[in-house]
């Protein structure tokens, strides 16, 4: 089959990680444009593997596999086995809904109908994973397929505190003080408890993509404009050009203006600033720290901060930043 990766045959990963297994999804865009992929389990032991794809699948294939778990492989994972069986009625249920109802998410009530049936699939999981608790699939599951920071029920508050009690009280420590662990409960906290208005913004040490050492406190004396944004994000790149009026228009002694970028490639996030000239602060939040810390899970958002750290301004979502942030920084004075 073509490959994607011109000439180069074969491909090589390898690098130190922080998790008990780490988990990979290899995916593949044929000359056609059809999309294969497969996920998989490596540990610390080198690992072999040797892909194919069939036309009349979606599954990436492998005709050789050393050191690797198929992670949705049912065969050589038999916890997964037993969750499908414990979960089947649920699974049904809920396939069986959207299968009858194209255009779920356009109808209120038809949203409401997939939420409730895709809660009882959730908490019908957490049953079982609540069995098998001291599994590492089992934990992986819940924080990749289970947990809703988000995903569909990210609105439901009240769910997501159920969830990090369930998360916190299940599960043993080996795996809620991992650094995925901790990471997990960060996103639960940045969404049931958001950054708001009238409150001091968390702290911040960071190296910008210029290399330039930064923390919130030598920036105290200048209003702050932090930028959640990507390139992958067509919104944001459409915010762009208002950006660069506020660069303008505001000089940098009265308002710093800081890109924050949750890029998955950081080279296209730097050959984006260059090519735009994005003539502004940046840094590549390559693990989403800041963003966390600061409850931010939808792109872009903007968030203001006055002379003393306190937020006076974030994106909603619904509002025009182009229509109510200049009324936020019409209090600077030029």
């Amino acid at each position: 089959m073509p490959d994607t990766f011109g000439s180069q045959r074969t491909i090589k990963l390898k690098g130190e990680y922080f998790s008990q297994l780490v988990s990979f999804n290899m995916s593949y865009n044929d000359t056609n444009g059809k999309y294969y992929e497969n996920n998989f389990f490596v540990s610390d032991k080198p690992a072999k593997i040797t892909f194919y794809c069939k036309p009349n699948d979606t599954e990436l294939k492998y005709s050789f596999i050393e050191n690797l778990t198929p992670i949705y492989d049912t065969v050589s994972d038999h916890t997964l086995s037993k969750l499908y069986s414990f979960t089947a009625k649920e699974d049904k249920a809920l396939s069986d809904f959207i299968s009858t109802n194209k255009g779920v998410r356009r109808d209120a009530s038809l949203t409401r109908e997939f939420n409730n049936l895709y809660k009882t699939l959730t908490k019908r999981r957490m049953l079982f994973l609540k069995d098998n608790h001291d599994d590492y699939f089992s934990f992986w599951y819940f924080k990749d397929q289970v947990a809703q920071p988000k995903s569909v029920l990210a609105k439901d508050t009240a769910y997501l505190k159920e969830q990090l009690a369930f998360f916190q009280s299940i599960f043993p420590e080996k795996y809620t003080q991992s650094i995925e662990g901790i990471h997990l409960i960060k996103d639960f906290q940045a969404v049931i408890n958001p950054l708001k208005v009238g409150e001091k913004a968390p702290e911040f040490n960071i190296v910008t993509i210029d290399g330039r050492k930064l923390n919130l406190n030598e920036l105290k004396g200048k209003y702050v404009l932090l930028d959640f944004w990507a390139t992958w994000c067509a919104p944001c790149m459409a915010e762009i050009p208002f950006i660069k009026e506020m660069r303008q228009k505001y000089p940098e002694n009265k308002l710093a203006i800081i890109g924050i970028s949750q890029d998955r490639d950081s080279q296209k996030m730097v050959d984006a600033v260059k090519r735009l000239d994005m003539n502004w602060l940046h840094y590549y939040d390559v693990n989403y720290e800041f963003s966390k810390n600061y409850g931010v899970n939808n792109f872009p958002t903007l968030v203001l901060l006055d002379q003393q750290g306190t937020v006076i301004y974030e994106s909603d979502l619904e509002k025009d930043d182009k229509e109510t942030l200049p009324k936020a920084l019409s209090i600077i004075v030029n």
